[in-house]
């Protein structure tokens, strides 16, 4: 899985305040791994792709599995719940340079500023290319709704 990611050349990708931190190394990737092992509820089976940056919540894919889909994992007081991010890695990659071309943010912006992409029509367009891209439709809308949210404030 590391390799589809090195060949990538993403590392990492903002949007706003939200972005998406890539491992491709397998010392970065093993540490992260370790510490999301130590969490209780952790599936063994759930090999860590990446963090989201603002949260710190995992991106993953479920090794022995059928299906090759990316996640993204939340703790919620015991467990953990899985919300599906792409139908697979090459979906998920697909998607996070879908949102790096849209705009030129290096880092996380907590306020918005010239390089915010705030074109109403641009980001409908943006969220229907990522859920047809990412044939997962729930967590691309939660995104934008709090990128919106994040807009208004």
């Amino acid at each position: 899985m590391l390799k589809y990611i090195q060949k990538s050349l993403l590392t990492t990708v903002y949007f706003g305040p939200q972005g998406f931190q890539l491992f491709s190394a397998e010392d970065e990737q093993k540490t992260i791994q370790d510490k999301f092992s130590a969490e209780p509820g952790w599936n063994d089976d759930w090999f860590v792709i990446g963090v989201d940056t603002e949260l710190g919540d995992p991106y993953l894919i479920v090794k022995n599995s059928d299906d090759a889909d990316v996640y993204t994992a939340i703790f919620e007081g015991e467990s953990w719940s899985l919300i599906p991010v792409a139908v697979s890695i090459d979906a998920f990659i697909k998607c996070l340079t879908l949102l790096k071309k849209s705009n030129v943010q290096t880092a996380e912006v907590y306020v918005p500023d010239a390089t915010t992409l705030t074109d109403e029509e641009l980001l409908k367009y943006l969220e229907e290319e990522l859920i047809e891209t990412s044939k997962c439709e729930e967590f691309w809308q939660q995104f934008f709704v709090c990128y919106i949210d994040w807009l208004e404030e």
